[in-house]
């Protein structure tokens, strides 16, 4: 039959199964190319066990060259079976901060002893990554008007987390409470302002038929959506990511008055599940919008 190589070890049921023992970096998969920048950036990288046998206790190292130069080592301690990958998303020490953007050169490592193959030990890739917005401070101009303290390509605010309008860099308040605004450019979105309390004059909107709270968030594996509903309602809660394409959609149907619960794991829908995200609540019909922070 076909023979044995270093990527399909079990070939050749005939052949004596030599003891192979080899890791390596088969890709980095975050930051990409053109991604945005970041106070503490890390990376996302793919190692695979070539070998016939699980392997532990080796190095897993990166060096970053370009506008900052940065390092981390990994010390892999738990059991990578024969010819699986393990994903690893590493941090820096001594945080690498790629707000301001730049170019970049991206070498990962594994350092296995007896390690048979060199050759699949390390990776590097070049990425040019964007920078960030500098954090925007919101403005009281007139009586009731709202700016953000420079115009991007647009802006998105907040009422006690929930968004509340995406679009232009001023916003007319039409509740009391505590606002918040993020400005893009063509790539990327600043951090979030600093909280400016609004009181407001008027006669605010009328309150929802439904309660929710978000818990944990930020959150660093997944968070919990708890909602109680006074009554029987049409309920649509999907989830979005920053560029606006919808990645899941967790309830879709009819439900009961009273308390429910569902969960959001962002990394089965990503491979790099870090970041921010836009869940859009639908019931009834009234709908709602909240930010979630994946830390990892």
């Amino acid at each position: 039959g076909d023979k044995r190589n270093k990527t399909h070890v079990w070939l050749g049921a005939d052949e004596y199964l030599a003891d192979t023992v080899d890791a390596g970096i088969t890709s980095i998969l975050y930051p990409l190319n053109n991604s945005c920048g970041d106070s503490n950036m890390s990376v996302r990288l793919k190692v695979h066990n070539f070998g016939v046998r699980s392997i532990s206790n080796f190095n897993i190292g990166i060096f970053v060259n370009g506008a900052s130069n940065d390092s981390t080592t990994f010390y892999f301690k738990d059991s990578m079976r024969a010819g699986k990958d393990t994903l690893l998303t590493m941090t820096f020490l001594k945080p690498w901060n790629s707000s301001l953007g730049g170019n970049y050169i991206i070498n990962a490592f594994t350092t296995l002893h007896g390690d048979q193959f060199s050759n699949n030990d390390s990776i590097q890739v070049n990425v040019k990554i964007n920078a960030i917005p500098k954090t925007p401070s919101i403005l009281l101009q007139g009586k009731d008007t709202l700016i953000a303290s420079y115009s991007g390509d647009s802006c998105r605010w907040y009422l006690d987390s929930v968004v509340v309008s995406t679009g232009k860099c001023e916003y007319i308040p039409l509740k009391s409470g505590k606002y918040q605004v993020l400005v893009y450019d063509s790539v990327c979105p600043s951090p979030m302002s600093a909280a400016y309390h609004f009181t407001f004059s008027g006669v605010e909107e009328p309150q929802s038929n439904y309660s929710i709270q978000i818990s944990p968030n930020p959150f660093t594996d997944h968070t919990n959506i708890n909602y109680t509903l006074d009554k029987s309602e049409s309920v649509l809660i999907t989830v979005f990511d920053m560029t606006g394409r919808s990645i899941a959609t967790l309830v879709n149907s009819q439900q009961s008055a009273g308390a429910h619960q569902i969960a959001f794991y962002p990394g089965l829908y990503s491979a790099n599940p870090a970041g921010v995200y836009l869940l859009k609540m639908s019931i009834g019909s009234m709908e709602s919008q909240y930010r979630l922070i994946n830390l990892k």
